[in-house]
């Protein structure tokens, strides 16, 4: 047993990463998450006041796009949360199969 996962991509290649490769890309994800979450949070703040504001004709159609960018960023949050769990738990998973594979029974 070896100390890398192997995940298989849709390419049909083989893609090897070392537990603590995954653990560092894991964490990574989860910085990213938490680092856009104040500037979401700071540019709805700042945006949303103006939108419900406006009273041209183009209002309708701000508000639209208002929504869908809005969304967008709680939705990047989620998935970086979102890639991050299994990476965490593949690295872990493999950790415990290299240890356990040093200890042969």
């Amino acid at each position: 047993m070896t100390d890398r996962s192997e995940f298989n991509a849709s390419s049909g290649e083989t893609i090897e990463m070392r537990p603590e490769s995954l653990r560092v890309v894991a964490v990574e994800m989860q910085q990213g998450a938490v680092a856009i979450e104040p500037v979401v949070t700071e540019r709805r703040r700042r945006i949303a006041p103006r939108v419900s504001a406006w009273s041209g004709t183009a209002r309708v159609s701000l508000e639209e796009l208002w929504a869908q960018r809005n969304s967008g960023g709680a939705k990047l949050h989620a998935a970086l949360i979102a890639i991050a769990a299994p990476l965490t738990k593949a690295g872990l998973a493999q950790a415990e199969r290299s240890i356990a594979a040093a200890f042969p029974l």
